[in-house]
């Protein structure tokens, strides 16, 4: 094996961190961006920085601990070297220069990729051992199993660069997961239990007629999740989990206004699930309206073309979601993964969680000239049977908020059916 070769060419160095940077794999928040630049400064003047030189000129840290250490910037370095694998695996594959951070230390590097490197890495994986023994053949069968995990770790981690997930769950706020549960209530004592779907909360059955024309009945409260949004958590919580942040399971029904306030949050589940909280916040700002008593049909508030699911369960049906990412009220994240029904709802899941997935999406947003920082939906149009999304259509891409939503969606027809209304 030959030596890398480093090189300490300043166009080099200032050619691949601008690269890194633009590409957005570090994500929306400033801490990875200016951690590459600093090390990349002082890579050009030929010094290694030490941990607390990291903690106070980057971190702002100006207290020492009594070693000298500091775990937020190890965690920092971490999650930039990872940050780097994953560029370099998806994006960056064919860049002659690599910048490298090696483990143990704080100085950045820029080293010569070789020719065959990425081909020999491919070989590698496919390799197996032609050795006779079932232990050299268990052997092979472990080693294989690892490489198909951490192919599949690495395609979850070049999904967070996505516009969907970019800078998403490394915020400095902890993440919220929330999941679009049904509600059902009933009185006291007995078996009846009722599902309105206007009434997903306490605090929507306090303001219901229900309550208002029997105010002294006592109601006890229970929910269930759709299909749909169990599985989804399969898909989900694996890429989360990938952050070093607090991740958190809540019920919509259970959301209060605190939550869209102190944390990250994804929804997961039905427009119609979404609870008066988040509703009310997300459909004020929306380009599509939604209207009770059913909640069962998309409009877009420009045109008014109206998208409605069609084709009854269980044969082959079509459905509609919608992939919403914007600014909560305190300046915090909040991606939005809904539909009509469960199909609309796994197919805004699934149209960001893997890499050929996202590029779909991406494509919409980059040909719309959409921008993506400022908040965007994203309404699908998805083929499913028994509530199993087969496959997903881009619909448009949309600027958050925006006054026309015209010029940013492709020509579509909506559904010219609706299948009679009921729970899925």
């Amino acid at each position: 094996m030959t030596d890398k070769v480093r090189t300490t060419d300043p166009e080099v160095i200032r050619e691949c961190t601008s690269r890194i940077i633009q590409s957005g794999v570090l994500g929306r928040g400033q801490i990875l961006a200016r951690l590459l630049e600093y090390l990349a400064d002082r890579a050009l003047r030929g010094e290694v920085p030490k941990e607390f030189d990291i903690s106070v000129d980057v971190l702002g840290k100006h207290e020492p601990n009594a070693d000298g250490s500091d775990a937020q910037t190890r965690v920092q370095v971490y999650k930039l070297r990872s940050r780097l694998d994953t560029y370099y695996a998806g994006l960056g594959s064919n860049d002659p220069f690599r910048l490298e951070i090696p483990k143990g230390a704080y100085h950045l590097a820029a080293v010569a990729r070789e020719p065959g490197e990425k081909v020999a890495a491919a070989v590698s994986k496919q390799r197996v051992a032609s050795y006779a023994g079932w232990a050299l053949l268990l052997v092979s069968i472990a080693l294989n199993v690892s490489l198909l995990i951490n192919d599949r770790t690495t395609d979850q981690r070049d999904v967070l660069a996505s516009p969907v997930l970019s800078g998403f769950i490394d915020a400095e706020r902890p993440v919220l997961v929330v999941l679009g549960d049904h509600f059902f209530f009933g009185e006291s004592g007995t078996h009846i239990r009722v599902r309105d779907v206007e009434i997903n909360s306490k605090e929507d059955l306090l303001q219901s007629p229900h309550h208002e024309s029997n105010p002294g009945l006592v109601f006890e409260t229970l929910s269930y999740l759709p299909k749909s949004v169990a599985y989804s958590l399969q898909t989900i919580l694996p890429i989360v989990n990938l952050s070093s942040q607090k991740v958190t399971l809540k019920l919509v029904s259970e959301l209060t206004s605190e939550d869209l306030r102190d944390y990250n949050v994804i929804y997961i589940g039905f427009v119609r699930a979404m609870g008066s909280v988040l509703r009310d916040y997300y459909l004020a700002r929306s380009n599509f309206e939604s209207s009770p008593p059913l909640f069962m049909s998309l409009v877009d508030t420009s045109t008014g073309t109206t998208y409605l699911r069609s084709g009854p369960v269980p044969q082959h049906n079509k459905d509609y979601g919608l992939v919403a990412r914007f600014t909560g009220p305190a300046g915090n994240e909040i991606l939005v993964l809904s539909g009509i029904g469960d199909v609309g709802v796994l197919a805004a899941v699934h149209s960001f969680s893997t890499q050929r997935a996202a590029a779909r999406i991406e494509e919409m947003l980059r040909s719309t000239e959409v921008e993506t920082s400022n908040g965007f939906e994203v309404l699908l149009e998805a083929d499913g049977h028994s509530r199993t999304d087969l496959d997903f259509r881009v619909v448009g891409a949309y600027p958050f908020g925006a006054e026309s939503s015209t010029c940013c969606a492709q020509t579509s027809t909506a559904a010219s059916s609706v299948s009679t209304p009921h729970e899925p």
